[in-house]
């Protein structure tokens, strides 16, 4: 081969050995969601902290949520709040049904009024007061973990999928 040839087999070898590292490397690094703090977490991955720990993807509109996972120490509920000014729970929305302790995948959670899109709404953990129904939040209170209430910020979004914010 003359010269020319081979620095022309050399920059498409090289191109192509590159372009096969690019595509492998993006396969092997989920992008990241941003928590409450500003640091990120994997997406798809649920931050686990003690034996308490939630997670919902982004929600389509509708009347209910689907949480991916939730592991619970005690028996309770995941409920839906919606969502006040400084990203903190409001009103009420919805509640699981009694949940025993540990980890449950796929709850669908009915909700009173249906979730709008391109809003944000909290699924947050609760303690069970010893009666197996949800009553209200002054007696089935926040499940309390590392000094704070367990509960995830989730987004509603019309055909797409992307981040929610987690409290840690």
């Amino acid at each position: 081969m003359t010269q020319k040839k081979w620095f022309w087999y050399g920059i498409t070898t090289l191109l192509v050995v590159a372009f096969v590292a690019t595509i492998y490397a993006a396969s092997q690094q989920a992008a990241p969601v941003p928590t409450s703090d500003g640091t990120a977490l994997p997406q798809g991955s649920m931050l686990r902290i003690g034996e308490n720990a939630i997670y919902v993807a982004e929600q389509p509109p509708g009347s209910n949520v689907n949480v991916s996972v939730a592991t619970i120490g005690a028996p309770g509920y995941v409920v839906i709040h919606e969502v006040e000014q400084n990203d903190k729970p409001g009103a009420i929305i919805g509640a699981s049904a009694l949940l025993t302790s540990g980890e449950h995948t796929d709850i669908v959670i009915k909700t009173s009024q249906p979730l709008t899109n391109d809003q944000s709404y909290i699924a947050m953990l609760h303690a069970d007061n010893g009666n197996g129904v949800f009553d209200d939040e002054s007696t089935d209170i926040d499940v309390i973990e590392n000094g704070a209430p367990v509960w995830m910020i989730f987004q509603t979004v019309t055909g797409t999928s992307g981040s929610s914010l987690i409290n840690l």
